[in-house]
């Protein structure tokens, strides 16, 4: 039973395509141009990245043609918001009813759903609460924006997990 198992195996890993991972991710970042909509529903073009105006906490940007059919998400790095695509609403992140300690909530990646299907609509993000920075969003399928973001903070990462393990052992002894 074994042999036969070892059998398959080996002819698996001989004659049978490879599956790569690598062809399938894909993460780059969103360059299309953003708008700040003011109070009167004028747009002003914004730097990305780069900081917001006090008025306004309205963005938004239209999601381009040609995108690749993998794609399956905008990634934002924000506080609390709410998405919209053509005006309808198809992503809400808000921690003001759950917080504990603190004015505001941590920022955090989250991934807005897009798609190729989505092209020509326009993305519009009513920020609850922020910072007053907008960082680079980036576009891709949701493995590859993380493996990006990983490779990208892997060191303050792994800072962070040693300075939590060292803060235990500590306490512990």
């Amino acid at each position: 039973f074994a042999a036969t198992i070892i059998g398959y195996v080996i002819l698996g890993e001989c004659f049978l395509p490879r599956e790569y991972l690598n062809g399938r991710n894909i993460c780059q970042e969103y360059q299309e141009p953003w708008y700040q909509v003011e109070a009167d529903q004028s747009r002003t073009p914004i730097e990305v990245p780069g900081t917001l105006d006090d008025n306004s906490r309205i963005l938004e940007t239209v999601i381009p043609d040609g995108l690749d059919a993998r794609v399956t998400c905008l990634m934002y790095r924000g506080l609390d918001f709410k998405a919209y695509l053509d005006g309808e609403l198809i992503y809400t992140y808000d921690t003001s009813d759950s917080r504990w300690f603190g004015g505001n909530c941590p920022e955090c990646y989250f991934p807005i759903p897009i798609t190729s299907s989505d092209a020509g609509k326009t993305l519009r993000i009513e920020i609850i609460e922020d910072v007053g920075i907008l960082y680079q969003p980036y576009i891709g399928n949701e493995m590859g924006i993380w493996s990006f973001i990983l490779r990208d903070s892997g060191l303050e990462l792994f800072a962070a997990v040693v300075t939590l393990i060292l803060g235990i052992i500590t306490v512990v002894l």
